[in-house]
């Protein structure tokens, strides 16, 4: 336990012996605190706040150790039981109602109470954890708490990442956060968006410069990738990179060298590298437009992060934090009539749109949004910016035909328009058919695939 902070340990023990022996044992860990009655126990608990709590089950012989592990557990302690007592009913009584982490036969001994300290440890730092990711992420979707799941794993090694996502999804908020739970903080983070700037800045951020290695370079700058030494790197959008810069950005990446523009002398700096893309890099190396050995460099581990329209669950979390998060702390209510064409609408924009969204009706001081404050597109259920050139198909039907096949696409496409119809004609399997202008065999095909249905044979 050394180089952690001193922690605040409360044990309860009638017996003098008995706690001199547990104090004595848990010297170093902490700050110790102790109790050797109910009411003592029930004082130093309502106004302190402790780490760990060590009670005895048997105070005075009237079992009332059981309240005072369960008024330590109402107060997030960690809380261990300590009893000469092995019966079911009492080691049933220690974890269903008092709620204890760990139920210890007595007497203690020193491998004991290591063991203790190391689960307390261990299970601190999941905690930890978990509050971090919590405070970046609250969701309730499977796909994302995979990505939560994964970087739980590995955010303590050096193995680069690489993440993929749409636009808006919160790629570099995931870079953050692998950097902050090994971290703590932000600090030695350093972030350079490569869409937005030219193949010559990019190069002067990244590797920097000496004084006078070009014209305007009046003193020395220090590169990220020496900035970045004992931290990390994140490059977003590294697929904008020209093939050129990929080039320059190899060996830097790899062997962790590299010269300023301008210099003779090699700088090496060690830092972890996470890069993220909107585009699929599989996709940009078939292409020829990103070199193959880039991309194995950078892909030590994989991240998808889901779209929004794949994680719908999460949609009203996620008003309720971004609309937390406005600087006017005004309160905002969904009705469900809006609530209908937030969830049908499939958020090509994703979290971003979203809190732009969210962020205009607060602005205007809109608290109770009704489907008329919504813009069009989202009423309407379209993607502002697809631009499809195609006759009939949207880029949407497009991308669903690749994944799905054309005859399941096409099965599926049929499905629905026969649904419609179907309602709109009433349920009545003739004024459907005469609709579609197909045969009543086509409707009751339908009727036959879908679950549940109730339809009219005489008409």
């Amino acid at each position: 336990m050394s180089g952690t902070k001193r922690l605040k340990i409360l044990v309860v023990e009638d017996d003098n012996l008995n706690r001199d022996l547990i104090c004595t044992l848990l010297r170093g860990y902490g700050e110790i605190q102790e109790a050797s009655t109910f009411e003592e126990a029930q004082d130093l608990i309502s106004f302190n706040q402790f780490d760990l709590a060590f009670v005895d089950l048997d105070l005075h012989g009237k079992q009332s150790g059981f309240k005072i592990a369960r008024q330590a557990k109402d107060k997030s302690i960690y809380t261990v039981i300590l009893s000469g007592q092995k019966d079911k009913i009492s080691i049933k009584k220690a974890f269903d109602y008092s709620e204890c982490d760990n139920y210890l036969y007595k007497p203690a001994n020193l491998s004991m109470v290591k063991e203790v300290m190391e689960h307390f440890a261990n299970q601190s730092e999941v905690l930890k954890l978990d509050q971090l990711i919590s405070s970046a992420f609250t969701t309730n979707s499977s796909k994302l708490s995979e990505v939560l799941n994964v970087i739980k794993t590995i955010y303590k090694g050096q193995t680069p990442i690489y993440i993929f996502g749409e636009t808006g999804t919160g790629k570099q908020v995931l870079a953050e956060l692998v950097h902050k739970l090994k971290f703590g903080s932000l600090e030695d983070f350093y972030h350079l968006n490569c869409a937005a700037i030219s193949d010559t800045i990019i190069e002067s951020e990244l590797f920097g410069h000496v004084k006078g290695a070009f014209t305007g370079a009046d003193q020395r700058k220090v590169g990220l990738f020496e900035k970045a030494h004992g931290g990390t790197l994140f490059l977003d959008e590294i697929a904008t990179m020209s093939p050129l810069m990929q080039n320059k950005i190899i060996t830097a990446i790899e062997t962790k060298k590299f010269k300023p523009v301008g210099s003779t002398k090699e700088v090496e700096s060690h830092f972890r590298l996470i890069a993220a893309t909107s585009s699929n890099l599989s996709d940009e190396v078939q292409a020829g437009k990103f070199r193959q050995d880039l991309f194995f460099r950078i892909n030590g581990v994989h991240l998808k992060m889901p779209s929004l329209r794949e994680r719908k669950e999460d949609l009203e979390v996620l008003i309720e934090t971004i609309s937390q998060s406005h600087s006017s702390q005004r309160a905002l209510y969904v009705t469900k009539d809006v609530a209908k064409y937030l969830n049908d609408y499939d958020w090509p924009g994703n979290i971003r749109e979203l809190k732009n969204l969210i962020f205009s009706w607060l602005d205007q001081s809109i608290s109770k949004p009704e489907p008329k404050d919504l813009p069009s597109h989202i009423i309407k259920n379209e993607n502002i910016f697809s631009k499809s050139k195609h006759k009939y198909l949207t880029k949407k039907q497009i991308q669903q035909i690749q994944e799905m096949g054309l005859k399941d696409f096409l099965r599926e496409i049929e499905l629905e328009a026969i649904e419609v119809a179907y309602r709109k004609n009433r349920k009545k399997v003739r004024a459907t058919a005469k609709s579609l202008q197909v045969h009543t065999d086509k409707v009751y095909w339908y009727l036959d695939n879908s679950i549940g249905e109730q339809y009219e044979l005489l008409q």
